[in-house]
């Protein structure tokens, strides 16, 4: 069995779910935590399954996106299979049209 890899939010990323966060807990009164328990099940299953994520095409190789279905945002990230490091680093919503500036 393979050790999990750590999993390091950039400050963009960081600030996104932030934002992402506060915004959910005052416009969803429903489900204001949902996010916030997306996002952490989803760094979960990046430690252990990094490659879970599809390729994203861009301008930037080797970054993979993974979909937080209920709240229909994405987190893109890079694997670092070296030091088995996953770095996300930007969380997007899929309604915006076009990704995150990497």
């Amino acid at each position: 069995m393979t050790a999990p890899c750590r999993v390091q939010v950039s400050p963009e990323a960081r600030a996104q779910v932030a934002t992402i966060n506060l915004w959910w807990a005052e416009h969803r009164p429903a489900a204001p935590t949902l996010v916030a328990a997306e996002f952490e099940a989803a760094v979960k299953r990046l430690a252990t399954l990094p490659a879970c994520g599809r390729p994203y095409p861009d301008e930037r190789p080797g970054v993979r996106k993974l979909l937080m279905p209920r709240s229909g945002y994405h987190l893109y990230y890079e694997v670092h299979d070296a030091n088995r490091v996953v770095t996300v680093l930007a969380v997007w919503h899929v309604a915006r049209g076009q990704g995150p500036p990497l």
